[in-house]
């Protein structure tokens, strides 16, 4: 069997179905096409037949168009297709025909457009066919039954089968003749998911669940181009799950297995954690009793395998989140019962014997078990672990596996008499050791295990007060908001003359590169000459007027700045306020926007001196300074004293500023009627931001009656001269609230407070249309990565609306605890301050007394609080006593008792650890002492608690069953970074809760923005399988893994190359690229596949680099133990290869080499390789087939076989 090309990804093949037909002869027909239709027609040069028909929810579509006939050689038939949004999904040429598969289409009317590819003159011959699944008419298959067929090129085979419940299909093709023949099959389910594809070079098996109840599809189609018939027998046999159950940590699960059954086991796995599952056979033996022991993530793919006659093992290291499940079955398929023990060892759930430094532990294992310890970390110390077997000469096989705090493989060692490992600890939590028997002798083994520290220090726990306020969780926060930067947030306020308080970043380069407009016009700023025109223009180009303004000061060269002038008041300043043109450029080089933080204060002075020798642009720049203030306090009365001098002088933005310190009261005595007066001043001239602000007090009645007609005006006149708050207020104002919105929603993007402000006044009111809620949440977010209140204040209304009461309260929250802090007008300041405050009031009453309290720390993560004494007391308390427990060990007092002494002094570390205490297994286990621990835990600040407690509502521990609950209680911690709590509640949100899928975006989006690169993975699949009622998109799905990939992960850069390769508009060369940097055994296995089938090599030679051929990628990828890659290099010798492209000396087929890569492959985990030595027993091979030694070479040793 051939692997399908990434086959959970969709490959996007064709397919045609003949039924009945009708024929179109006219060039530009228009009509509508049927499910299950072929249609006939003629196109010649640039026509275009349109073919229209309607997708239906829950049903995939298929379309295909193939060329008749051989009289036009020429002709290439081309396939455009059209969604009911009228994007262009996919654009198809080829040369004898074109396929499109859509999967879970969007519902309403598409539209199908064939032409001619090549745009010949003669007629060319085609044939259009449409079928939708599930509701394509085809043949019924009833299990065990064998069909036969005959496909010829670019033609379908549809076959139909029932499912229920509990249900596993196993399906079999078989080739029987044909030349290059090369079928591929799709399994569609009742509801239109695809469940399952593949390929076929010879014959193929491959499992897929029925599991639905109704009609499942079953499409044959051949992807080839040969022109003879292909045929084929298909047949399908089913085989039951018996059992679905669950499976505990260190809880043994017992049963009896039979033929074909399956014994499926589900358990919950934290990001990162380790797993270890081992079996063994139990009772009277059985003849020929053989286990099969199979492994699956909670994607359904399965990572690992085992089998053995006596037990089998199956280990899993550092693993991604989310539902596990194991599967039992008998390998021998016996229909006698056969018994089995069934267990799960999870890291670092799982508890053992504590361990300490300097005492030697003896233990006796049978084979197939393993015991569990415990050591207590300490940062900084380096110990060694000591295994021996207690008789050397047995032949006992032990091994030692090591697990950090978090569950991850912090090292693993196999032996057979004495080994050790060194252990390096990084935190005050955990580690587990794990010791197991690996070998089939029937007796117990004795072993010793010991630890000591090897770097000369005495050992006691000395933790540190610091340490022990030290919480298992990155920061909150984004980078740019752990410390407040208030110029930030005034350059992001769209003023006249922008400042920002830091140099040129690298982040602001990039964000420039990727076209953000604030950026753009920052980058400007920070450079001279023609590279600050070039990035002005590109901002300027996307509507930024301070960009205009940048460019209506550079000096008019023939008609080049033209577009620029009219919003060009900067050059305003200059004809205006500098009596020399030498003055002037003194004054503006002192404040820039790349001004540094420490110069405010001495350009403040040098300012000063201009601004007195009479300099209006001198004086208006100083009262910018005074006015917002920067690296002080604002100065509102210097502002107004400067401004007015500046006015006096005629410079009309100076008008118009001081007429905002009227109208708002900052630094004078509000007065409206004085404002306006101002107003006026600057609008004589056309100023548009004056004219703007005309048109606010004219709509509102303030300074003058109300005047809606006159208001209009001036806010025309300010729209014509580039003002762009103006239209979105001329448009509320003459009832065209959509549009309104519409300008706001995309100057608050490019960073408008004004706008920002606005928005969230209209929503707030009005609500939001469903259609844009997506786009103002992205708005929202995006301006709240930095110090925004208005941005605070937004998304707090939405959560509100949506009743997530805990986001809600703390977004109100950070709004009081940052209004203060930032420029506003005082009046604004003032009404924001009030409505937070009583929104906060009000959504706080919906809130646990944790959830109240976790928002208080949130916001405190921001800028931490000193310790109170009473904390630092039940610190050294603590401290003091963990050091004599380390010192005097049994001889001490007990670790629970000192413990619960700090945990009752309000010591939140000592209280999580009572909770944890209370959870375990024996006398002192109460499990509601250990909620109330854990709750004063979560008051007093501790990360992990309200975790904790999530996990008994999540598994109904103690308390109902509640994923609604469970939820409240990981969100607190997600809400501070805790990344085991993101784990379970993205499994919550995409497995448990019905279409929760946005939250679970919202949850990983915020995760990213702090860096998490695991979160940009988990959008990956969010959006690539359309997990939790989200809509598939690829795109979004790409753009995510790529995000992965710049982070350094393999997984995500593996999945964009998929996406590159599998979705149009395919791009080989760019997924190529990026498998070409990353060298994991995945991604060597998969760039081998490209080259194997000439996808992205002629790119790379085109470059001048000569590739590497696919057997020597793979050879790489098997080297190190990836079971797939030795799988495809046995491929090659099944079928021989005699392409460069895939070896420099052709491969001659030779089935006893393909049988030692296959066996290999098996024994790392190749289903495929397993199906194949199943099919091929040995006993068909030929005796006298020589078999090269050096054609197989055994992968290096050691060889560390890791779940994938």
């Amino acid at each position: 069997m051939v692997p399908y090309r990434n086959i959970f990804f969709g490959f996007l093949v064709g397919l045609s179905l003949v039924c009945f037909s009708s024929v179109a002869f006219a060039e530009g027909v228009v009509s509508r096409i049927d499910s299950v239709k072929i249609v006939n027609g003629i196109v010649t040069g640039s026509g275009v037949d349109t073919y229209k028909f309607k997708a239906s929810r829950g049903k995939s579509f298929f379309v295909s168009v193939s060329k008749l006939g051989s009289d036009d050689t020429g002709f290439m038939p081309s396939l455009k297709l059209i969604d009911p949004d009228k994007n262009i999904l996919s654009r198809e040429v080829q040369n004898f025909f074109v396929r499109i598969p859509v999967l879970n289409p969007a519902e309403g009317e598409w539209t199908i457009e064939v032409g001619r590819g090549d745009e010949g003159k003669s007629g060319g011959a085609y044939e259009i066919r449409l079928v939708e699944a599930p509701g394509a008419e085809g043949v019924p298959i009833q299990s065990r039954e064998v069909y036969t067929g005959n496909i010829i090129r670019g033609s379908m085979d549809v076959y139909t089968i029932s499912g229920e419940p509990d249900f596993m299909g196993r399906l079999i093709l078989t080739l029987k003749g044909g030349s290059e023949f090369f079928p591929e099959i799709w399994v569609i389910s009742p509801n239109g998911d695809m469940l399952s594809a593949w390929g076929c070079s010879e014959t193929c098996e491959q499992d897929f669940p029925l599991m639905d109840s109704g009609i499942h599809t079953i499409l044959v189609w051949r992807d080839d181009r040969s022109d003879g018939e292909g045929s084929y027998t298909l047949s399908v046999s089913g085989m039951r799950e018996n059992i679905v159950g669950t499976i505990e940590n260190e809880k043994p699960v017992h049963g009896t297995v039979k033929g074909r059954d399956v014994h499926s086991y589900h358990f919950d796995v934290a990001e990162g954690s380790s797993f270890i599952v081992t079996i063994s056979g139990k009772g009277e033996a059985v003849p020929g009793f053989f286990l099969d022991l199979q492994l699956f993530d909670s994607d359904n793919n399965m990572t690992d395998a085992a089998s053995g006659d006596v037990y089998a093992r199956l280990s899993a290291f550092d693993m991604p989140a989310g539902e596990w499940r194991i599967d039992v079955n008998r390998g021998d398929g016996g229909e006698d019962g056969g018994d089995y023990e069934l267990k799960l060892l999870q890291a670092p759930v799982a508890r053992g014997a504590l361990m300490k430094f300097g005492e030697t532990y003896t233990g006796s294992i049978f084979r197939g078990a393993i015991d569990v310890y415990t050591i207590s970390g300490t940062p900084d110390v380096l110990g060694r672990i000591t295994l021996a077997p207690t008789d050397e000469n047995a032949g006992f096989e032990f091994d030692v596996m090591v697990f950090a705090p978090n569950g991850g493989m912090a090292d693993f060692i196999g032996c057979t008499d004495r080994c050790y490992t060194d252990l390096e600890m990084t935190e005050y939590s955990d580690y587990t050791v794990m010791v197991g028997r690996t070998d089939y002798h029937d007796i117990e083994g004795e072993y010793t295990l010991s630890v000591e520290r090897t770097d000369g220090k005495v050992e006691t726990v000395d933790r540190g007060i610091d340490g022990l306020f030290m919480n298992p969780a990155i920061p909150v926060w984004p980078r740019r908001l752990l410390k407040m930067d208030r110029s930030a947030y005034i350059y992001r306020r769209g003023m006249f003359l922008p400042f920002t308080s830091r140099s040129l970043t690298q982040e602001d380069r990039a964000a420039a590169e990727a076209g953000d407009a604030i950026a753009q016009l920052h980058v400007g700023d920070c450079s001279s000459g023609a590279e600050a025109v070039k990035w002005w223009e590109k901002a300027a180009a996307q509507g930024n007027v301070m960009a205009r303004n940048r460019l209506g000061t550079v000096p008019v060269r023939g008609d080049a700045n033209r577009q620029y002038e009219a919003a060009g008041w900067y050059r305003q300043i200059i004809e205006q306020g500098a009596p020399s043109d030498s003055a002037f450029q003194r004054a503006n080089r002192m404040v820039s926007g790349c001004t540094k933080a420490q110069d405010f204060a001495r350009n403040r002075k040098l300012l000063r001196e201009v601004a007195e020798e009479g300099v209006a642009a001198a004086q208006y720049n100083l009262a910018v300074l005074y006015a917002f203030g920067f690296d002080e306090p604002p100065d509102f009365a210097e502002a107004v004293k400067w401004y007015g001098k500046a006015a006096d002088q005629g410079l009309i933005v100076a008008m118009d500023s001081l007429g905002e310190l009227y109208e708002h009261g900052d630094g004078v005595r509000q007065n409206d009627t004085k404002a306006l007066e101002l107003y006026q001043q600057a609008a004589k001239s056309g100023y548009p931001k004056a004219l703007y602000n005309l048109g606010r007090l004219a709509a509102e009645g303030r300074g003058m009656s109300k005047d809606t007609a006159q208001a209009a005006v001036w806010l025309r006149q300010a729209a014509e001269g580039g003002y762009a708050d103006a239209q979105g207020e001329l448009d509320m104002l003459e009832g065209r609230k959509t549009q309104a919105a519409q300008l706001w929603r995309r100057a608050a993007a490019r960073g408008n407070k004004t706008s920002l402000r606005r928005l969230v006044e209209t929503y707030r009111k009005d609500g939001i249309p469903e259609q844009d809620y997506d786009e103002v949440l992205e708005i929202y977010r995006n301006a709240s990565y930095e110090v925004n209140p208005q941005a605070f204040v937004g998304l707090a209304d939405l959560f509100a609306k949506q009743e997530d009461y805990f986001e809600a309260y703390f977004w109100y929250s950070l709004v009081l605890d940052t209004v203060k802090d930032v420029y506003l007008p005082t009046n604004e300041k003032k009404a924001l301050a009030e409505y937070a405050a009583s929104e906060a009031a009000r959504v706080k009453t919906k809130l646990s007394a944790e959830q109240i309290a976790v928002t208080k720390w949130r916001i405190d993560d921001r800028n931490p609080q000193p310790r109170s004494e009473a904390q630092k007391k039940a610190a050294e308390f603590l401290l003091q006593r963990w050091n004599s427990y380390q010192e005097k060990g049994a001889d001490a007092a007990s670790p629970s008792l000192f413990n619960l002494q700090a945990a009752n002094m309000g010591l939140a570390l000592a209280q999580h650890y009572m909770g944890s205490f209370y959870t375990r297994e024996g006398e002192a286990r109460d499990l509601a002492r250990s909620i109330e621990f854990y709750k004063k835990a979560v008051i007093n600040g501790r990360v992990q608690s309200a975790t904790e407690i999530g996990k008994f509502y999540h598994f109904g521990i103690r308390v109902p069953f509640d994923l609604h609950e469970a939820a409240k209680w990981y969100e607190m911690d997600v809400s501070r970074g805790y990344k085991p709590a993101m784990d379970r509640l993205g499994w919550i949100y995409l497995s448990g809760l019905p279409n929760s899928g946005q939250k679970a975006i919202a949850m990983y989006e915020k995760a990213a923005a702090r860096d998490i690169w695991e979160a940009n993975n988990a959008l990956g699949m969010i959006y690539l399988y359309g997990l939790g009622g989200v809509p598939p998109d690829h795109r979004k799905a790409l753009k995510w893994y790529l995000k992965s990939a710049e982070k350094g992960s393999d997984t995500g850069a593996v999945q964009a190359a998929a996406i590159l390769k599998n979705y149009e508009p395919r791009d080989y060369g760019r997924a190529r690229k990026l498998l070409s940097s990353f060298g994991s055994a995945v991604a060597l296995n998969n760039r081998a596949y490209m080259y194997e089938h000439g996808l992205g090599v002629e790119e790379e030679q085109m470059e001048g680099r000569t590739p590497p051929t696919a057997i020597e990628l793979y050879k790489r990828a098997a080297d190190m133990c990836y079971g797939r890659a030795m799988y495809n290099i046995g491929r090659l010798y099944i079928t021989g290869a005699d392409a460069p492209r895939i070896s420099a000396t052709p491969i001659q087929k030779n089935t006893g080499i393909a049988r030692q890569w296959m066996e290999r492959a098996a024994a790392y985990g190749s289903v495929a390789a397993v199906i194949w030595l199943t099919l091929n027993s040995s006993d068909g091979m030929d005796s006298d087939l020589e078999i090269p030694q050096e054609e197989v070479t055994p992968p290096p040793e050691p060889c560390e076989k890791k779940g994938r």
